[in-house]
This record gives C-alpha cells, sequence and structure tokens, in this order.
C-alpha cells in the first residue's frame, strides 16, 4: 500500500513537471524571460498588500505589464516561493528583469523599505506628518490610533495618549505596513530603551514612567548643548521642589498646538492649558514629545546644583543662575543685545 502511495507521489511530480515544460515549450522560451515593459531607467514599483495570493500577485504582475504570462509567473512561483513567505510591500523592479527574478525579490523579501528618521523632539502630529510624507499612512488615522485605548492597554503603558512614547530612532518601514505595527513598534523600541535600571532609578525617585518621559521631554525641548541637560534637569527639580511653576516655554508652544505662529509673546502666557507651565504648577499632564534617551537619563540623573534659572545664550548653550537678580544680569547680557524679548523666567 505504502509503496503505491510513493510511486502515485513521484508520478503526481512527474506529471507538474512534465505540464510546466509543456507551457514553457508552448509560451516560449522568450515568454519565460520576458522584460519588463519600462522606459524608467530607475525601475517601477509594484505593491503587495498584506494576506493577498500568489495568483493575485500573478494577474497584476500581468496587467501592469511587468510579464506576459501570469500562468507561467503562477506555475513558476509555486515552485520558487512559498505564498506564506511572500511579505507585503513596495518592490521596485529595475528595467529588463525577467519573470525568474522577480520571483527571486519575492523568494528573499527584497521589499523597497522608506528610512524613517524620527528625531528627538518630535511629538505625535510631527512624526504623522512626516510617515505621511513618505506615503505610509494618513497623519489623522495614525494620530487616533495613538489614542486607542485597546492599543495602549496592549501596550501596557499607563497613559491616555502615546505622546512620549513613539521613540525617536531610525526606522525602515515598507508601503502597506500597517499603522498599528508602526506603532507597536515604536513602542517597543521605547520598552527596549527604557532599561530596568532605568525604572529601579525612577521607582526610587517615586516617579511613575510617564513622569519621567514627561520631565524628559521638556529637557529635550529645551536642551541644545550635551552638558545642558542634567542642569535643565536640575532646575526644574530645584522649581518643582519650591513648588515654583516650571515656566517652560516649550509646554506653552505645545499647548498652542497649531496655533502658534513660531514667535511667542507674553499674551501668549496666560494661555489657557493644563499643559501651561506658567499658568500651572508641578509637571505637564503628560509629555511635549518623544525624548532621546540622553534627556531620559537626565531626567533620572539631574546633577547636584541649586539653579533656579537658565537662559539661551544663544550659541546652543545657557546661562544658569541662583536667584532671579543673577538671572536678570544674565538677561541683560545674552538677550537685550540681541533685541530679543525674552521673558523673565
Amino acid at each position: 500500500m505504502t509503496k503505491r502511495i510513493k510511486i502515485g507521489q513521484v508520478a503526481a511530480i512527474i506529471g507538474v513537471v512534465a505540464v510546466l515544460i509543456f507551457l514553457l515549450f508552448i509560451a516560449g522560451y522568450s515568454s519565460f524571460f520576458s522584460t519588463v515593459k519600462s522606459g524608467n531607467i530607475e525601475g517601477r514599483e509594484f505593491n503587495v498588500p498584506e494576506g493577498v495570493t500568489l495568483r493575485w500577485i500573478a494577474n497584476n504582475l500581468e496587467e501592469q505589464g511587468f510579464i506576459r504570462s501570469s500562468t507561467l509567473f503562477l506555475i513558476a512561483g509555486k515552485f520558487m516561493v512559498s505564498e506564506k513567505e511572500i511579505m507585503a510591500g513596495d518592490y521596485v523592479f529595475p528595467p529588463n528583469i525577467n519573470l525568474f527574478d522577480i520571483l527571486l525579490f519575492f523568494k528573499y523579501g527584497k521589499v523597497n523599505y522608506r528610512k524613517i528618521m524620527i528625531q528627538p523632539g518630535y511629538d505625535i502630529n510631527k512624526i504623522a506628518e512626516l510617515l505621511e510624507s513618505e506615503g505610509l499612512v494618513d497623519a489623522k488615522k495614525f494620530k487616533e490610533l495613538t489614542k486607542d485605548r485597546d492599543l495602549i492597554d496592549l501596550l501596557g503603558i499607563d497613559v491616555l495618549n502615546l505622546e512620549g512614547f513613539l521613540y525617536p530612532d531610525t526606522y525602515y518601514f515598507f508601503k502597506g505596513t500597517s499603522p498599528k505595527k508602526m506603532v507597536k513598534k515604536m513602542v517597543l523600541r521605547f520598552k527596549n530603551a527604557f532599561t530596568p535600571d532605568l525604572a529601579e532609578k525612577a521607582s526610587n525617585l517615586k516617579m511613575s514612567e510617564k513622569d519621567v518621559i514627561t520631565l524628559a521631554s521638556l529637557i529635550e525641548k529645551e536642551a541644545v548643548a550635551e552638558g545642558d541637560r542634567p542642569l535643565i534637569s536640575a532646575v526644574f527639580y530645584n522649581r518643582l521642589k519650591k513648588k515654583m511653576p516650571l515656566q517652560c516655554d516649550p509646554t506653552v508652544i505645545y499647548a498652542l498646538g497649531s496655533g502658534f505662529n513660531g514667535d511667542l509673546k507674553k499674551e501668549n502666557l496666560s494661555f489657557k492649558s493644563s499643559y501651561n507651565t506658567y499658568i500651572n504648577r508641578g509637571l505637564p499632564p503628560g509629555p511635549i514629545g518623544s525624548p532621546g534617551i540622553e534627556s531620559i537619563r537626565a531626567a533620572l540623573y539631574p546633577a547636584n546644583v541649586n539653579y533656579l534659572y537658565f537662559v539661551s545664550k544663544n550659541d546652543g548653550t545657557h546661562q544658569f543662575s541662583k536667584n532671579l537678580a543673577e538671572h536678570n544680569r544674565a538677561v541683560a547680557v545674552y538677550q537685550k543685545p540681541l533685541g530679543l524679548n525674552k521673558l523673565l523666567r
């Protein structure tokens, strides 16, 4: 009985090979190796959505002029690639590519990835706009997703939205990647960066994960020079201890949102928002952007100084002061000569 089954299997294989040879003979050798019809010297894109079949790919390749025979592609594809292994996304086929090489693109997952560089300090709006500009997502839908309660719970972050937790880094996404996968990847990158030793330090300081990232996001927005981060962190810590408002300009800018025209004015400082740290004491209700690891560390390890003020020296660094009198003198030195309307902190 077993012998008969094996003989039958061999016969079936021989039959399939015979059909393939016959079809190749009918269609001709040139049809099998027909080239992509493209006048573009850089090639053309072909998009594979998630969950499609090899037959769908074959039919669409033929319809779009990449191959001449979907039948030949389908038969050869059954031998060369596994349908389950074909990655969704954009494939860019060079000119004069043949059917065999197209199958190799699918076999080895040569997807055309978009390189996305999320800079430290980017907020959700900026990230969504960047992804949309690369043709990867609809910005509005992406922003809605970062507030999705089920997704946030799944990711294990105790926040109302994921502002601050989409970790700034370089990512490679392909067209067709679901926005949910993008969000998960960014949050997972954050979780990998926020190591157990950092979590333990936060616990020792009696700070929640959200508190740390919120403070770090303020530091990220204020700091330019690396050495200033622990000092800026110390200023915020000292103000919190003394119950002084943080008076962090970037929180006002964040609160103003699209209403900010690039010029922060005195009247803006009274803008009513829980994020405005001029009219509210303590930390804002959440992060105002995604801080990098240097700012996260600075939020957990502030410098041991008693500064309460700082002002930009307009060279990427800040002048730090212990009291208002010192700060006023620093403002006179670094801001007034430039005609800048820098408000006293």
